[in-house]
């Protein structure tokens, strides 16, 4: 029989822990189980290999959490920066609408690229080349947009490429996280099979000491 049938990762986790509780503490069922191989010995090394997956699946869930934190910074840091390019983008379209030159230098006589990278790359070297060239700073003034306002678009254009990283990196994590959770509950699932397996014959005559030990019997 499947001893995990319809159970989530939580839910067989939850069962093993009781399980070794029990089979550890319980009056009858601790001697009966040794009387069949499942003594304090073996059943402690089954009990680290539990605590492997649980603190496995623990970690994965910290990993997703981290991962969840940095792509939410990541597209509130995009949002941000949106709001103050597209409209700088806009006047600046307006300003240079005859002069191609400074439409093809910063990158404003096409359209916005709709995957990351590229769009990040517009955005850069929009901010780049304003702030290296005091005339094109000059016409933005015109139109009242400062040196500060286009140094603040330039630090958070910064900051999302940080954030960028940031969750990069978490996601990476996360996906590791998963891996070694996933093998780790394979180990310890295989283990309680032939656990539960030794134990249904052991209290076959007693089928609720089964039920002690966290394994559902139909009545």
């Amino acid at each position: 029989m499947s001893y995990r049938y319809n159970k989530t990762q939580k839910e067989r986790l939850e069962q093993y822990n009781t399980t070794f509780e029990n089979a550890l503490n319980h009056p009858i069922i601790t001697p009966t189980l040794a009387e069949f191989g499942y003594d304090e010995v073996k059943l402690s090394e089954g009990k680290q290999i539990f605590f492997v997956a649980r603190n496995a699946y623990d970690f994965k869930i910290t990993e997703d959490d981290e991962t969840k934190e940095a792509k939410y910074g990541l597209d509130t840091k995009l949002e941000e920066l949106f709001s103050i390019y597209y409209p700088h983008r806009k006047k600046a379209k307006v300003i240079f609408k005859n002069d191609p030159v400074i439409l093809h230098l910063l990158g404003i006589n096409g359209c916005i690229p709709t995957d990351y990278l590229s769009r990040m790359e517009i955005i850069k070297k929009f901010y780049t080349e304003i702030l290296n060239d005091e005339t094109l700073q000059q016409r933005f003034a015109a139109i009242k947009i400062t040196l500060e306002d286009l140094t603040k678009a330039n630090n958070v254009a910064a900051e999302v490429v940080s954030n960028r990283f940031e969750y990069v990196r978490e996601k990476g994590e996360s996906q590791d996280a998963t891996k070694n959770k996933l093998a780790a509950l394979k180990i310890i699932d295989d283990w309680m099979d032939d656990f539960y397996e030794i134990a249904e014959i052991a209290f076959e005559d007693n089928p609720q000491l089964l039920e002690v030990l966290g394994v559902y019997v139909r009545s």
